[in-house]
């Protein structure tokens, strides 16, 4: 049995954005015999909540703000005086920024694998959410057990190269094609991978 904590703050319509494509991502956990999921979603998503149920978490997923130096914004969540409650996890930052110093100190602190962004996350707001769908087919096998966190860093960076490359070509002629392909070449290269990249839930 694996343990999942999933943290959502929803404090603005960003936040809002970001805990749906969570949503969707815990929708594909569910009924699943081999994962326990804890899901943090808006005023659950506090510091000390979050320091409580990642006591017993294999994988902590995040999906809002972040900073170089903390995950979660203008509030931290996480940051170098907690860092350590995440050690012997993997820990999964959907957020800007957050792979930067704050990625760095988790592996420092013990955190046996990050993956997080060491840009902004560009987020596009259309409806079917492609960036959302980009998270999902990448996270679902690691939070499942089939894959790790190398083949899930590759395979979210080739998903979002994949949406660039529609978008410069065939799906050029969507109205929002510039921004959709400039938002997904922001992503691919700012995704980054510290630690165990072997490492499995």
């Amino acid at each position: 049995m694996s343990n999942i904590t999933v943290v959502r703050p929803e404090k603005d319509n960003i936040e809002i954005i970001l805990s749906d494509w969570a949503g969707v991502i815990l929708g594909g956990c569910r009924g699943s015999s081999t994962i326990n999921l804890i899901d943090l979603k808006g005023s659950a998503a506090n510091r000390l909540q979050v320091e409580k149920d990642i006591a017993n978490a294999d994988l902590i997923l995040y999906f809002g703000h972040g900073e170089n130096h903390k995950i979660g914004s203008p509030k931290a969540l996480l940051d170098n005086a907690n860092i350590g409650h995440c050690a012997n996890k993997i820990l999964i930052s959907i957020a800007c920024n957050t792979a930067n110093n704050i990625g760095q100190k988790a592996i420092h602190s013990g955190v046996k694998s990050f993956i997080g962004f060491d840009d902004i996350l560009a987020i596009y707001l259309g409806k079917p959410s492609i960036f959302g769908a980009v998270f999902e087919q990448a996270l679902l096998p690691l939070l499942t057990g089939n894959s790790n966190v190398s083949k899930t860093r590759d395979a979210a960076i080739s998903l979002f190269k994949s949406i660039e490359h529609l978008y410069m070509n065939s799906g050029a002629n969507d109205p929002n094609a510039a921004l959709i392909w400039m938002s997904a070449h922001i992503n691919w290269r700012g995704i980054q991978a510290y630690g165990d990249l072997d490492a499995r839930v």
